[in-house]
């Protein structure tokens, strides 16, 4: 086996070892190969390496070998060895000897798959023990309780390849059995249009009595969000119908079953902000007691990670592969009322060099009239730079309730100025909300970012006082 690879391979399971919370970093591109991945793959099976080490060896080979089209025997020998944790759930299994059977023809992961019985419902712990260091503030968030929100979407590189999608999962929890949950789905392969949920506008659904007493899964009407290895791992799905949002008499039959994984670093708004975005927005509000005992009463816990999805849709009984990078992100907080937003603009980006991107601007009146915010993941550093500054002003774009499509801004993080050129092509609106007191639009959005190119969305937020649409 080829010694380069053997030595970068040792020293990346000496370091996980040692710190299995540690970001790795890709190896150079000269040793992203097949002989890299089955050093990765033999090491991860050594007697030596504890079963946490071994883990995120495995997840994170999975991931260079997904990435750079490896060799689909060892890709999906890598899911097999993985799924021999004696941790790891059934239903989790199943999804990824799945995707073994997907990705390599070699009957052995058949027979795996078969001898695996169907998937348990019973209620289970997480994986602590392959849980990354997270802070007190994060591991509280992790817990279930009704103010708990979480969205998984995603969007993959633009439409310049027909193997491009579009998907979007989120759920929300609020009072009286009530979640704010969507589903978003474009497949070329099967429409250029878009599905949606059945409810459509309407982003409002209401949970079984069964569903809202579960304290390991985040489910509604169909969607179902399950946490597997915290900070890591999630499991994604759907059953039931979806519609086209420009033909909305026209159903399907959707079933979506899919993995969320990362191995980025999450982003605390609690900790990680940098001071002088947070001290700027205070400094332009008029200060008084009550401004202070607000911003204690609204304050929010939130967090974001960015990350992938991999898996697949059926439609009306034909199955179609997803992949698509991600963005979760975890709100715990007493109040959230959309009535406070007055506006925002946030996008989620994902560049070709591997970096991730949260930039946008904030308007909740009771707080701050504006307030820049984000980071940026430096992907082969496994770190996150917190944004410090920002030109992106809400009044020069989209003020009248219509997201641009062609636009440009400047941030600062790490010391490094980077300019965004934006194009927004194609998007689609909802309504948040017990009286859709807030209209959202997804925009999805090519770019480029200091003149590196990228893809993703914005989500842009207004103020809607007029109920749902007739």
């Amino acid at each position: 086996m080829d010694k380069a690879s053997l030595d970068w391979v040792s020293q990346m399971v000496k370091e996980v070892q040692d710190d299995p919370g540690k970001m790795i970093e890709m190896p150079p591109e000269n040793l992203c190969n097949d002989a890299t991945l089955k050093a990765m793959l033999n090491m991860a099976m050594m007697d030596t390496v504890a079963t946490t080490a071994r883990n995120v060896v495995l997840l994170f080979a999975i991931r260079m070998g997904d990435d750079r089209r490896l060799s689909p025997f060892l890709r999906a020998t890598l899911r097999e060895k993985l799924c021999e944790a004696t941790t790891m759930p059934t239903e989790l299994k199943f999804a990824y000897l799945s995707e073994a059977t997907r990705i390599c023809s070699h009957p052995r992961f058949k027979a795996k798959l078969a001898q695996l019985s169907a998937p348990k419902t019973a209620r289970r712990q997480l994986a602590a023990s392959l849980a990354p260091n997270q802070s007190a503030t994060v591991e509280q968030a992790v817990s279930f309780g009704p103010s708990f929100a979480a969205v998984l979407c995603g969007a993959a590189p633009p439409p310049v390849k027909k193997t491009t999608e579009v998907k979007a999962l989120a759920t929300a929890q609020r009072k009286n059995n009530r979640v704010n949950a969507f589903v978003i789905l474009r497949i070329p392969e099967f429409s250029d249009q878009i599905l949606v949920s059945p409810k459509w506008p309407d982003s409002t659904l209401i949970q079984t009595d069964s569903e809202y007493k579960d304290d390991h899964n985040y489910a509604v009407e169909g969607i179902k969000l399950t946490p597997i290895i915290p900070m890591r791992t999630w499991k994604l799905s759907y059953n039931g119908k979806l519609k086209l949002e420009k033909d909305q008499s026209q159903t399907f039959d959707v079933k979506i079953d899919a993995i969320w994984t990362t191995n980025l670093p999450h982003y605390n708004f609690d900790t990680d902000m940098h001071p002088k975005p947070i001290a700027k927005a205070m400094a332009m509000e008029p200060w008084s007691k009550e401004y202070f005992k607000n911003l204690e009463r609204f304050h929010q816990t939130h967090y974001e990670q960015h990350g992938d999805v991999r898996g697949t849709a059926t439609i009306d009984g034909k199955d179609y592969t997803i992949f698509t990078n991600s963005l979760r992100d975890h709100t715990v907080a007493d109040l959230r009322d959309w009535k406070n937003f007055h506006r925002y603009a946030i996008h989620f980006l994902t560049l070709e060099n591997g970096d991730r991107l949260t930039v946008g601007a904030i308007c909740t009146p009771v707080l701050f009239s504006s307030f820049v915010m984000g980071f940026i993941t430096k992907a082969k550093l496994g770190v996150n730079h917190a944004i410090t500054d920002c030109d992106f002003k809400l009044y020069q774009h989209g003020e009248e309730e219509k997201p641009p499509t062609d636009y440009g801004f400047t941030f600062w993080a790490g010391g490094e100025r980077y300019v965004v050129q934006a194009l927004g092509y194609e998007k689609v609106e909802f309504y948040m909300g017990t009286e859709a007191e807030a209209r959202l639009v997804e925009q999805y959005t090519t770019c480029t970012v200091n003149g590196v190119r990228g893809w993703g969305f914005c989500e842009w937020c207004y103020r809607h006082v007029d109920g749902l649409p007739q």
